[in-house]
């Protein structure tokens, strides 16, 4: 059974690249246990979620199952939890890559984190350990931010969310597909006003 944790370790891969790593490694800069990554990467393996690099005998993300997974299944898997106003850091549309791709709210999703600054909602993240990882790891923070989006059954971005995550995936940077659903968005909502 797929546990929180190893979708973040498998999203540490993807931010890891072609960098080299280790389980010892990634336990440290995740701030979890070395056995913890070993029994997620055994999870993620048999999942199909990860397979071993023929050239290498390292472990890759298989792109094509994990988007399958992120786009349709998180929600259902570990939906978001949401809470009372904290400070924490911001994830979800109030985070890069999804600010500015998307129309200011007034309630800022934040991971509870007494180290942060930011002031919003509870946004409970996938793993308590999430703050610290993302804290040294601005790629990793990326792509949780927009699997939070994912996660949010009320998040009325969630296309965007899809866009940005499949963008990436695939290694391009962000496209007018992207822009085009947030200007289809902002006119679907002045339409409402104008209604209202």
């Amino acid at each position: 059974m797929l546990k929180p944790q190893d979708v973040v370790l498998a999203l540490k891969l993807l931010a890891k690249d072609e960098e080299p790593w280790s389980q010892g490694g990634l336990a440290q800069e995740m701030s979890i246990s070395a056995s913890e990554v070993n029994s997620g990467i055994k999870r993620l393996a048999l999942t199909h979620l990860i397979e071993p690099e023929a050239h290498n005998k390292r472990w890759q993300v298989v792109r094509p199952a994990i988007r399958e997974f992120l786009v349709s299944g998180i929600q259902y898997v570990f939906p978001a939890e949401k809470g009372a106003p904290c400070i924490g850091m911001a994830t979800a549309n109030a985070a890069h890559p999804l600010r500015g791709c998307v129309p200011e709210s007034n309630i800022t999703p934040v991971w509870p984190d007494k180290k942060a600054t930011q002031s919003g909602f509870s946004f409970k993240p996938l793993y308590p350990s999430v703050p610290a990882a993302c804290n040294n790891d601005g790629e990793l923070y990326q792509w949780l931010v927009l699997v939070d989006a994912l996660r949010d059954w009320d998040n009325p971005h969630r296309d965007i969310a899809q866009v940005l995550l499949t963008e990436k995936l695939s290694g391009r940077r962000q496209s007018e597909s992207a822009q085009e659903k947030l200007r289809g968005s902002n006119k679907a909502n002045h339409q409402m006003d104008l209604l209202g």
